[in-house]
């Protein structure tokens, strides 16, 4: 089975240097050539509706992607109605899709998720399904019974598209509790009266309850159980489902195979407000075992409600309840990811982004909590308008050379900015088709000939010629650690404060930042070097801001007690009280002295910025603007500027008057050297001690002259020349007409030559 998408894991990076033409394959012509199999590769993404199903339906949409534009990997999903994965009819289908993608030069990849999947799973495993807990407060009656009637909520996400929503197949009455308030719950006051109310009905449509009358007691809680039409996250058997639909796809030709924003189904405005959860029995006992005995129903109703004299017993709950949300996504990721490669083989390609509402923010707390870091992916993968700190570190953590991030809008400037602004921050645009916004009378096809537009795919294939240098990822020299807990408890002292605040101002100064969880540490991600750095991947931080630490294990004070000060400046933002289980600890004492308390974000920033200007850490492009999305945004560098990598190439970038690039001219100092160059839009350097080049990218290139090469050319070329471990110079070219000139060919004999549209 043909396989071409490496792994671009750390042990590989070596092989970026050394593009392999055996990788390449013939492939009818077209306007565009592909990039070779070991460089980071060029992403576009789309979803087979129903009119894709027809005989043939996705040809015109392969030959599209074929015939215009330079992308490699070709991800797939399914937005279908009534389409499993599972049915064989399905399968042929997409057997043909491959097969057709492959003959045209695409490496395609499916999403074999189980959510595509619904209607068999709930066939095979009915007991099985999600269900979510919503909770209603009456007022009570002292002599006669109260009505409650809770409906299901229907939760619907781009998983179910055009199929059937997240429906409730069934309710039930899950427990009654009453209970007096002062405000807060009084808790001598509460009792299960469960056995005393009477079900009027209970189904799929709602849940009606006769709550009997009660003395000394003013309100009560209903708790109603909806099971929805998606496998339970917590499933004995979800593991094995996702392999056998694996397996069951392993005889096509696939690159690989994808999983979108994995976790429990859409967190509807109840689950934010606390007022609803997710539920199985599995997670039950989950909980029971992970709290000693606890039953969970019981703690719906501390953990939605406050009550007095139990606010540590609340907040440990609630970090139990996350913690076993982020542990059992996570597995399930893990298994999928694994599960593809012991299926398809070690070389084949697991990605797309873990990330789902693209914030750090309550949505995703309870939809996945907040895993991202922690999802196995070959490359780093983020979508829409993910805050660019989780970008940069994702591509530390999967340990590739870029990170990617899924983007889409309805109209097509903001794919030209991105094209730029990505890369200045170290990463590349994965091409989701427009989304949404005029024109409304164009055809599906139309929309897609929108997006693969001539002048779009010049600028992607300007800023490609970078992924033939580029060996590590961006250069972050802050990190600002968050409190995975503390953020996720809305109990504690610092719900929802992540420190974005933080991580903005010190990038705004021109210092990009890596933003990590702490759970990381645990996980033993997070590290200090020998020399006491802390290090993530291949990033070594000079300075870590630790924000929110409540609810930290002792560990994390030990680990940061082994770190040398005078490698990483230490800073901290918030209290440290407790522990994970809500019990006193004198947190502050476990941490270094060297580790600096300020008060508030802006004075953390100050004092992070300050340590870098003193201790010489070059600047690079700073936060400029916002990308809009959705009526939010996303903090960007702007379209000019530069940035480093962590081996020291640095990249410089002009598009502010042009988005197909503006002119780079005259002499260009850099850190380690300098080149006299005449180009557009893009240059890149990478210098050996001795000031001699060792990576070069440039666009538009006439003329450059310096760090021991010299070049001067009639026809402006795209350009990459970089030295393998041998010392030995290879290349690329895009878009040359005729032979390689006489100055590169005395530079190498080994050119990959690329076309970039007609």
């Amino acid at each position: 089975m043909m396989r071409t998408i490496p792994i671009l894991a750390a042990a590989c990076l070596t092989l970026l240097a050394q593009p392999s033409r055996s990788a390449e394959r013939p492939v009818p012509p077209s306007a565009f050539t592909r990039l070779p199999a070991d460089v980071p590769p060029e992403i576009a993404f789309w979803g087979l509706k129903d009119a894709h199903f027809e005989p043939g339906g996705y040809r015109p949409y392969v030959d599209l992607y074929a015939e215009r534009s330079p992308f490699r990997l070709f991800n797939t999903t399914l937005r279908l109605l009534d389409h499993p994965l599972s049915d064989p009819a399905v399968h042929d289908h997409l057997a043909g899709l491959v097969k057709y993608a492959r003959e045209k030069g695409l490496d395609p990849t499916l999403d074999l998720c189980v959510r595509l999947d619904r209607k068999p799973f709930q066939a095979a495993y009915p007991d099985e399904l999600q269900e979510m807990v919503k909770l209603a407060e009456v007022a009570l009656s002292s002599d006669k019974e109260v009505e409650c009637l809770i409906k299901p909520e229907t939760p619907s996400d781009h998983m179910t598209g055009n199929d059937t929503p997240y429906i409730s197949v069934a309710g039930r009455l899950l427990q009654v509790f009453a209970y007096d308030r002062d405000g807060e719950i009084l808790p001598d006051t509460i009792r299960d009266i469960t056995g005393e109310c009477r079900v009027i009905s209970a189904d799929a449509d709602g849940v009606r309850v006769a709550v009997p009358g009660a003395e000394g007691q003013t309100t009560a809680c209903v708790m109603a159980c909806f099971t929805h039409l998606s496998p339970d996250v917590f499933s004995p058997h979800v593991l094995e489902y996702q392999r056998k639909l694996i397996r069951q796809y392993a005889d096509m030709p696939l690159a690989g195979v994808i999983k979108d924003e994995w976790g429990f189904p859409t967190s509807v405005p109840v689950i934010i407000k606390h007022q609803a959860f997710w539920y199985s029995p599995p997670y039950a006992k989950a909980y029971a075992r992970s709290t000693g005995g606890r039953d969970l129903a019981d703690d719906f109703l501390l953990m939605a409600f406050e009550q007095r004299g139990r606010k540590a017993e609340r907040q440990r709950a609630i970090n139990h309840f996350q913690r076993l949300n982020l542990q059992r996504n996570v597995e399930i990721e893990g298994d999928y990811y694994d599960a593809v490669k012991e299926t398809l083989g070690s070389d084949s390609y697991v990605g797309k982004h873990p990330t789902w509402y693209p914030r750090i923010c309550p949505h995703e707390y309870m939809k996945n909590g907040l895993d991202w870091w922690a999802v196995k992916r070959d490359l780093a993968q983020t979508d829409e308008i993910t805050p660019v700190f989780a970008c940069t570190a994702l591509a530390k953590k999967c340990g590739g050379a870029v990170w990617y991030n899924e983007y889409y809008a309805p109209t097509m400037e903001p794919y030209y900015r991105n094209i730029w602004r990505y890369a200045l921050a170290g990463g590349r645009q994965v091409y989701h088709p427009p989304f949404g916004g005029p024109p409304r009378e164009e055809t599906p096809l139309q929309r897609y000939e929108r997006l693969l537009s001539p002048e779009i795919m010049r600028a992607e294939c300007r800023v490609r010629m970078l992924n033939f240098i580029s060996h590590t990822p961006i250069d972050s020299p802050v990190a600002v650690v968050f409190g995975h807990a503390s953020l996720m408890n809305w109990a504690g002292p610092a719900y929802d404060q992540s420190g974005m605040d933080v991580a903005t101002d010190i990038w705004r100064a021109g210092y990009p930042v890596d933003m990590i969880p702490t759970s990381e540490i645990a996980d033993g991600s997070l590290k200090v070097s020998a020399d006491g750095a802390i290090q993530y991947g291949p990033q070594r931080y000079r300075a870590v801001v630790l924000v929110h630490p409540e609810f930290e294990s002792a560990d994390t004070g030990e680990f940061f007690s082994r770190v040398n000060p005078e490698q990483t400046m230490l800073t901290r933002l918030g209290d440290w009280t407790c522990n994970f289980d809500a019990k006193p600890l004198d947190g502050s004492g476990l941490l270094p002295a060297a580790m600096t308390e300020v008060a508030d974000a802006a004075a953390v920033a100050r004092r992070v910025v300050a340590h870098l200007q003193t201790t010489h850490v070059p600047t690079q492009a700073p936060l400029a603007s916002s990308a809009p999305w959705g009526g939010r945004s996303q903090a960007l560098p702007g379209l000019s500027g530069r940035c480093r990598l962590i081996d020291g190439t640095w990249i410089q970038i002009a598009a502010e008057k042009d988005l197909q690039g503006d002119p780079i001219q005259g002499r260009c100092q850099f850190e380690g050297g300098s080149v006299d160059v005449d180009a557009v839009g893009l240059l890149a350097v990478r210098f050996d001690k001795k000031g001699q080049l060792r990576a070069l990218a440039a666009c538009g290139l006439k003329h450059l002259e310096g760090g021991g090469l010299s070049i001067n050319l009639e026809q402006p070329v795209d350009l990459a020349l970089w030295r393998d471990g041998d010392g030995h110079w290879h290349g690329a070219v895009q878009n040359l007409d005729g032979a390689v000139p006489a100055c590169l060919a005395a530079i190498t004999g080994d050119f990959v030559r690329l076309r970039a549209g007609k």
